[in-house]
């Protein structure tokens, strides 16, 4: 068995949530090897930030475009390499739970990046002299932390000292500190670009935006008499109760993954066998 599959074990079978932490673990000690190095042979370890980590100076940033990922996984502090892996584990690994890869990466990835623009956008408006630079994945796991409290408000963990406590309450706490113990400037505004993109996607996810646009479509050309319907209201009807059967079934499918098929209650189960009697149908 490979490294990444015994890991993939303790990541509960996550391919992604696995291959995220042995990239920025090893980087994160490539990094640390890099400062030793630096140390003993008198370099000046930041020469190597205008390639890999995210510029300050928009002009820097555009032209070396790989900067707004490669600056993920540098980091400098282990500190600051350690509690991101943790909460990256902890998160992803309760998102991966009910939900699949894709979810964990387009999270992570989006949020990195939007919190590397916007990086970018808030140094550039301050207009203070000098060039920075922007390392670690905190934007990224900001970005998890805040989806997953959206996504599961209600699963609870059980932590020391303190007892039961629900997933959402975790998740803001930890997003609070994050940002109050940032630095302030950019790499402030970074962070909560994070959980911009973490709120925003998570309400994607959950088909809050689907519902909207299914609104506004279903109200439009209401008062306009001369517009003539093309298609059949028996079949709109029809696509519409798939819709919410689909959407009904995701829920209780949630449900069960976190609490198991006996936690649903009797008219829980009855909805569920209908609506899968009625998809298998369709």
């Amino acid at each position: 068995m490979g490294l990444v599959d015994r890991l993939r074990n303790y990541c509960g079978g996550s391919r992604a949530l696995a291959m995220l932490l042995l990239i920025i673990a090893g980087s994160g000690a490539g990094c640390m090897g890099w400062l030793l190095i630096c140390w003993i042979a008198g370099w000046n370890p930041g020469i190597i930030n205008p390639w890999l980590a995210l510029s300050s100076d928009p002009v820097t940033a555009l032209t070396h475009f790989w900067t707004f990922a490669s600056y993920m996984v540098l980091h400098f502090s282990p500190l600051h390499l350690i509690f991101n892996l943790l909460w990256l584990y902890w998160f992803g690994l309760m998102l991966t739970d009910i939900r699949k890869d894709s979810t964990l990466l387009t999270l992570f990835v989006g949020g990195g990046v939007t919190g590397g623009i916007i990086y970018v956008v808030v140094a550039s408006l301050a207009g203070k002299s000098g060039t920075s630079f922007l390392t670690g994945d905190s934007c990224a796991v900001l970005s998890v932390m805040t989806a997953t409290g959206i996504l599961m408000p209600d699963r609870r963990l059980n932590l020391f000292l303190i007892g039961e406590v629900k997933i959402k309450w975790i998740a803001l706490a930890c997003v609070i500190l994050s940002l109050l113990g940032g630095s302030g400037g950019a790499a402030q505004g970074a962070h909560v670009g994070g959980v911009i993109w973490g709120f925003g996607a998570s309400l994607y996810f959950k088909g809050y935006f689907g519902s909207l646009f299914r609104r506004a479509h279903a109200n439009e050309g209401i008062g306009t008499y001369s517009r003539t319907p093309r298609h059949n209201p028996r079949n709109t009807a029809r696509a519409m109760q798939r819709l919410s059967d689909h959407e009904r079934l995701d829920q209780l499918l949630d449900k069960i993954r976190i609490s198991g098929y006996d936690s649903l209650s009797a008219r829980e189960k009855t909805e569920l066998d209908h609506i899968s009697a009625r998809i298998d149908k369709n």
